[in-house]
């Protein structure tokens, strides 16, 4: 199994990379302009399960919560069974309908950035299946760590967001969205009981 997941996540960082020659091109700049940052990157990926959604009412909607992804590039392989939807400029949610071979791209916030606001980071979420299970593969392509994000800018053009290295800025990310967890919670009985400990 790993060797097979290996070889998908090679593959899969490959394909990022012809999309981001083809992203540069759209930009105006060298074709290789995003590669020098992705010679060593700090690409991830992850296998999801979604368990079926309840008919009960108090069960949470999503199986993945409005979002954007942090990074540069997200290459979605999606099964049958389908929940994924995408925020269209008018703010309404459509359904992203699995197509058999093919991956769903999401431009990430870090390209949103570096493309100076042309590309836009893709609001998105899943809606559990009632009664369905579903499964997904994202690879995230992202940048080198030590990379800084420099907005692209044309003729005239003022940059929208300041330089920002890679590493910070994700990580940066991932501390909003994971506050939660840095919060320590006392015991059953609180404050008074850990004093008593003490």
């Amino acid at each position: 199994m790993r060797a097979q997941l290996m070889a998908y996540f090679q593959s899969t960082q490959l394909c990022g990379q012809r999309l981001l020659r083809a992203f540069a091109t759209g930009l105006g700049v060298r074709s290789d302009y995003f590669l020098t940052h992705v010679d060593k990157p700090v690409s991830r990926g992850a296998l999801i399960y979604y368990p079926p959604r309840s008919s009960e009412p108090d069960v949470a909607e999503f199986g993945a919560a409005p979002h954007s992804d942090f990074g540069t590039l997200t290459l979605l392989a999606q099964d049958e069974v389908g929940g994924l939807q995408v925020k269209d400029k008018s703010g309404v949610w459509i359904d992203a309908d699995p197509i058999e071979g093919t991956f769903v791209v999401n431009v990430g916030d870090l390209l949103a950035r570096w493309s100076n606001g042309r590309f836009e980071s893709t609001p998105h979420r899943v809606v559990n299946p009632l009664g369905q299970e579903r499964y997904s593969v994202a690879m995230f392509v992202d940048p080198n760590w030590d990379s800084v994000v420099e907005p692209v800018t044309l003729a005239g053009e003022c940059a929208k967001h300041k330089p920002v290295g890679c590493v910070d800025y994700i990580m940066d990310r991932y501390d909003e969205a994971f506050a939660y967890r840095n919060k320590e919670e006392p015991p059953d009985g609180g404050a008074e009981e850990l004093n008593r400990a003490h």
